[in-house]
């Protein structure tokens, strides 16, 4: 009888599985933030911006969230959380953080870090309110104390990370070539080498013709990509 009532107990606080990936969600969602935020002051040096703009843009990422952030809270709580309010933000969050790889602009900076502030106020207010909902009184503070746990775990990793992956993307080339806009470039290029008749569509784009070159050669991708 003792050991029923030790297991019972034990079943009792044994995390729900919504809960657990629930944790998980977090835990990457503070990975991924707390990653490329860092990285997007370098990625506007490599642009070319001044330093004196890097303060707009890192605040660029609060601008949306201050504005909507009551209204979107009101919304969460009229129509009580749902997965899709996750999964948008979710989506938010990787258009932005891969278009920051590709734009070539300040103004395209400022609007994709802003776009994924929206997506991450949706994530945190969709995961509290999910907690705050679905939890009993009695685990209603340890869970939210598991929430805090999974967020600080992913701030400390994102970094990490960012300082693992900006040396390695330091090597593609030099300033204004992200690892993904050089992706970006050697693809489309591809796409002309692979079709001599149409060839004459990397006159159209001067990222993916040599300098030396008039024409984008088919079986030369590596040629075109350097440029």
């Amino acid at each position: 009888m003792r050991k029923t009532g030790v297991t019972g107990r034990w079943r009792a606080r044994r995390p729900a599985p919504w809960f657990i990936r629930l944790l998980v969600v977090t835990l990457f969602l503070h990975i991924a933030v707390n990653l490329f935020r860092p990285m997007v002051s370098y990625r506007a040096l490599e642009l070319g911006v001044a330093p004196r703009y890097l303060g707009l843009i890192s605040a660029a990422f609060a601008v949306v969230p201050l504005v909507v952030g009551i209204t979107v809270g009101r919304l969460v709580d009229r129509e009580g959380p749902r997965q899709l309010h996750v999964f948008l933000g979710s989506v938010l969050l990787g258009i932005g953080g891969l278009g920051l790889g590709l734009v070539g602009s300040l103004a395209g900076v400022v609007v994709l870090f802003a776009i994924c502030g929206l997506g991450h106020l949706l994530v945190a207010i969709a995961m509290q309110t999910m907690i705050s909902h679905q939890s009993s009184a009695d685990a209603l503070d340890r869970r939210f104390g598991y929430f805090t746990f999974a967020g600080s775990a992913g701030q400390l990793v994102g970094p990490l990370l960012g300082g693992l992956v900006a040396p390695a993307a330091g090597e593609h080339g030099p300033a204004g070539r992200s690892p993904s806009a050089a992706w970006w470039r050697s693809w489309r290029c591809r796409r002309c080498s692979a079709r001599p008749w149409r060839s004459w569509c990397c006159r159209l784009r001067p990222g993916c013709r040599p300098p030396s070159w008039p024409w984008c050669w088919p079986g030369s991708p590596s040629a075109c990509a350097s440029r």
